[in-house]
């Protein structure tokens, strides 16, 4: 069982949104999202993009949470997308920590690009029983962790982009989570979203109006950021895929 949306691959007649939700839904009847709340929200844009995003199931409760972004548009950010989604998958059955499973992904992307083609990539790992979180994040925009009780954290803790530069090393973050906070992931179309002014949506404005939503369920904070960068941009299709995933600890 997996949750998995490569952009590059969308049907004009799929609503990935709904088959997202439900699921999301799936994971949680069968018991595999314990403690935590899941909300989705994929748009893609006018042109073929690369956007990933996966679950995880790790066993014992834990799991995973990924969201990349490929250099580029058309079919070459298509392939290399599917090259780094089937790496990735690959590397997680084994029991690698996340500085050896990023550099090891990061060598492997490289094998398949040309100069100048990279990824941007960010992993966690949750653990609901323990309250932790454990992450690495491959120059990818930084999630934010949200508290009631403090500003917002960014999760920047990581590296370079993937398939960059060889044998790039990782660091990994760790973070003591408490009940009722909320991470939000998303990729550049969230944060480069123009109004006719071109001015871009940004990560100040993600933060701000997420930050005002601390306390509600995770579906709530989602639906709260993507009526925002709707009005922002006027309504219409995305210059670049918008991919936003928003956790909520229970």
């Amino acid at each position: 069982m997996r949750l998995v949306l490569i952009a590059p691959y969308q049907n004009p007649s799929v609503n990935w949104g709904w088959i997202l939700h439900e699921v999301v839904d799936d994971y949680r009847k069968k018991g595999q999202l314990e403690g935590v709340e899941v909300a989705t929200y994929f748009q893609p844009s006018r042109s073929l993009g690369g956007d990933l995003y996966d679950l995880v199931p790790l066993g014992e409760g834990r799991f995973g949470v990924a969201i990349g972004d490929i250099s580029g548009k058309g079919t070459p950010a298509a392939i290399l997308m599917a090259s780094l989604y089937a790496s990735f998958r690959s590397l997680t059955r084994g029991q690698l920590s996340l500085p050896d499973l990023m550099s090891r992904l990061n060598n492997l992307l490289k094998e398949n690009v040309g100069p100048g083609r990279y990824a941007t990539f960010f992993y966690a790992v949750f653990d609901p029983a323990a309250l932790e979180m454990r992450y690495s994040n491959a120059g990818h925009f930084p999630p934010l962790l949200l508290r009631a009780d403090s500003d917002p954290m960014l999760l920047a803790e990581g590296g370079i982009v993937l398939g960059y530069i060889p044998d790039s090393g990782y660091r990994e973050g760790v973070i003591s989570l408490q009940p009722g906070d909320v991470v939000v992931f998303y990729t550049d179309g969230l944060v480069e979203a123009h109004n006719e002014g071109g001015e871009e949506f940004g990560e100040e404005r993600i933060a701000d109006i997420a930050t005002t939503l601390i306390g509600h369920s995770a579906q709530e904070v989602l639906d709260g950021l993507r009526e925002a960068v709707h009005h922002h941009s006027g309504g219409g299709p995305p210059e670049d895929d918008l991919t936003l995933v928003v956790l909520r600890v229970r």
